[in-house]
């Protein structure tokens, strides 16, 4: 396909899992197990959830809470989007896996955004969803 991604450019999976939706459970598999995905060419980018928090946080400009509880700017988000970004666009793999429920949050303009960045990458999205009367008494025990 002329104009496509590069025939070998790695798939970008984007698990976009809303809040009590498992998401944790999937993020520490992830992480436990990054060694074996690295072994199979799949890149768990910024080695850790917290670099993918603060990378999601960046392009969706979603300030990190202060410790007086309001939302305030904070360094450690400036930039931190490029640099997950570069990572997986320099990886020579077959994929990278970027998880993250705060994804969840993004408006239609912010995910098109997140998308744009990662090209020439061939794009995919995971959503993972629960039933309503599961996810309500789970919020409510956090």
């Amino acid at each position: 396909m002329a104009g496509g991604p590069p025939a070998d450019a790695p798939v970008v999976y984007l698990h976009v899992g809303g809040m009590k939706t498992g998401t944790s459970f999937l993020q520490s598999l992830l992480i436990e197990n990054r060694d074996a995905l690295t072994a199979e060419g799949v890149l768990f980018p910024g080695g850790e959830w917290g670099a993918q928090g603060r990378a999601v946080r960046d392009i969706l400009q979603l300030a990190l809470p202060s410790s007086s509880g309001t939302a305030a700017p904070d360094e450690r988000l400036v930039g931190a989007w490029p640099r997950l970004r570069a990572e997986m666009l320099a990886h020579r793999g077959r994929a990278s896996v970027v998880s993250m429920e705060f994804l969840s949050f993004a408006t239609p303009e912010q995910a098109r955004s997140v998308v744009d960045s990662l090209a020439p990458a061939p794009v995919e999205v995971i959503l993972t969803v629960r039933d309503a009367t599961r996810v309500l008494p789970a919020k409510w025990q956090e």
